[in-house]
């Protein structure tokens, strides 16, 4: 599975980095209020 951040259904495209206590993303152009949903992989369990 990979990872993904969305804000409000529109994919980050740039993920600076990712840890197991921090994302750093972008907010992508045309995101819009709402919602931010993070999907990771088992391995950070």
């Amino acid at each position: 599975m990979k990872e993904t951040v969305t804000f409000n259904g529109t994919n980050a495209t740039t993920i600076t980095s990712w840890s197991a206590t921090s994302i750093v993303t972008a907010v992508p152009a045309g995101a819009t209020t709402g919602n931010v949903m993070v999907t990771a992989s088992a391995r950070w369990r």
